[in-house]
Parts: C-alpha cells; structure tokens; sequence
C-alpha cells in the first residue's frame, strides 16, 4: 500500500514550489505527492525537469490535479469555450507526461445550463423505460384470470384484502375504489375489518412472505375464498389459492418475472397499483356504476378544494 498528500496540505494558493513539497513529502514518510497542474503550462523546460528529477531522487510518484475554469469548459454549447478547453486539456497533459504523471484527479467545470439539460434528457430516458416495462407487464397478464378475479370479487359478500411493504399503498387504492363502488370492502388487520368466513374474499398482493402464507392459511380454515395477484403463483401461498392471477413484475429477477432497471420490487409495486385501477374500470362499466355515486361515497372531511372528475 503507498500513502500520498495534496501539496495544498501546506498551502493557500493553487501555486507553490513543487521540488519543496516533493523533498517534504518524501521526509515525511510519503510516496505519493499530488501537484496541481492549473499552471504547468507556464513552466519552462528547466522547471519542469527539475520536478521530474526531484521525484525521482526521492523516490515520489506524482499525481496531478487538474481544475479548468469555467471559460475552458469542454461541455459549454459555446464552440470557443469548448476550442478553449482543448487547448487547455492539450497543452496541460503534454506538461504532465514529461513529468511522469500516470494518474489526474479534479474537477471539470459542468455548466448549470448543461446539467439542467442532462437531467431533463435522463429523466425522459427513465420515463419511457418506466412506462415500457409497466406495459410489459400489464399485457402479460391473462385475460381470463382477469375474468375470473372480477367474478370473485362480485360473487363475493364482504372482501378483505392484504398487502405487505409498499405493496399496500395499491392494496389500500384498491380496497377504497371497491369501497366507492357500493362493494363491501375492508383492509385486513384495520380496527374495522370484520371477521371472514364462508362467502367471503381475501386478495393478497404480491403473496411471497410468510406473513402472506400465515393469513392465507387461516382465511382458508375460516372457510372464505382466496385469491392472490402475484409474480410468483408457484409459490406455497398459490396451493390454498382459488385464484391466482399472474402480474409478472420484477421483485427476486427470476421467472417468470419481467426484467427491471428499477431497484428491487418497484416494477411489480407500479404494475399492481394499474393493475388493480384498470381492474376498478373493468368493474365500473360491467356494474354501470355512476360516477355521481362513486363520488358521493369518497370521504368528505378532507375537504378537497374542486369537484372531483
């Protein structure tokens, strides 16, 4: 292992006399010394020699840090800024190699404008990619488990339903649609839910954990039916299931999931919540639930400043 120091340890200014600081470095133990190379290009052949000679008596390997000012910015939309910058790049590494630098460190100058523009570039890149791989995703799905979700969930006589993690935030924008649409809805565990038994239904999204298996498992005993919206339908939790339907999102990356660039299970998370809307829209137009009645359930303490859609 070699231990070095920035020569600006000891100084104030991005300037100072390098065969100095090499003889010091050297006394004090190090073998690495980083010199900055702002103004290299103003040395003459002798100084630059006499560095190159001091490091080698020495036995110091230099490092040089390079910071460029912003008028020699080599992502400026300005052409001259950018020929600057060259020229700057191109005189400084030719200074740094007769000195025998193999490694440089700093900073380039990124313009605001530029950085602005990067991430407004990436975020429509991310944006696409995120809308690309939902759509995967939903048109995975088999119509027919579709079907057969929505006839459970009409057949019926109280629903409750289960979700861990972020998976709940779907869960619970399910469970309050199925609530706005007249159904007899409720969140498993809230101080409200009600016991379940013969005619009713437990959903659980996602159904991989063991929680998952535990109230699966007892909502079976009780004699209600299950059906679980899943990636992993192989799993236990699909043995004591009525219903399985697919939704093959990202969460462990094996199959049959749909590959994400997104961490974790944010894809199967995303995918279950519009999943589970357009599931609410397949229902409201087989039901021919007015919108006035849906609103009309939505809770109105919140106070919600405009009329809903």
């Amino acid at each position: 292992m070699k231990f070095g120091i920035y020569y600006a340890y000891w100084e104030q200014e991005w300037v100072g006399d390098f065969k100095y600081y090499i003889e010091k470095a050297a006394k004090l133990g190090f073998d690495i010394l980083e010199i900055a190379a702002h103004q290299i290009t103003t040395y003459s052949d002798k100084q630059i020699e006499e560095i190159r000679s001091a490091a080698k008596a020495n036995n110091v390997l230099l490092t040089a840090g390079i910071g460029p000012t912003a008028d020699k910015n080599l992502s400026s939309a300005d052409p001259a800024i950018r020929e600057r910058g060259k020229k700057f790049f191109t005189e400084t590494l030719t200074q740094i190699a007769r000195l025998e630098v193999r490694a440089i460190g700093g900073a380039l100058h990124f313009s605001i404008t530029n950085k602005e523009n990067f991430m407004s570039s990436r975020y429509r890149e991310l944006t696409k990619i995120v809308v690309e791989e939902n759509r995967k995703v939903l048109e995975a799905v088999s119509e027919h488990e579709v079907a057969l979700l929505i006839d459970e969930i009409e057949k019926a006589k109280v629903i409750q339903l289960f979700a861990m993690g972020r998976m709940t935030a779907s869960m619970r924008g399910f469970a309050m649609r199925l609530k706005h649409m007249g159904l007899d809805a409720y969140v498993v565990f809230d101080t409200t839910t009600p016991v379940i038994g013969k005619g009713d239904l437990l959903i659980v999204n996602c159904a991989v954990t063991e929680i998952d298996l535990g109230i699966i498992q007892r909502a079976k005993k009780a004699g209600a039916r299950v059906a679980i919206i899943t990636a992993h339908p192989e799993y236990e939790q699909g043995k004591y299931a009525d219903l399985k339907v697919t939704v093959p999102g990202q969460i462990f990356g094996t199959p049959p999931e749909i590959a994400s660039v997104q961490p974790m299970a944010s894809l199967l998370e995303q995918a279950l919540f519009l999943f589970e809307d357009i599931v609410v829209m397949m229902l409201i137009e087989k039901r021919k639930v007015p919108m006035e009645d849906m609103q009309k359930r939505h809770t109105n303490l919140e106070g919600v400043m405009g009329s809903f859609a």
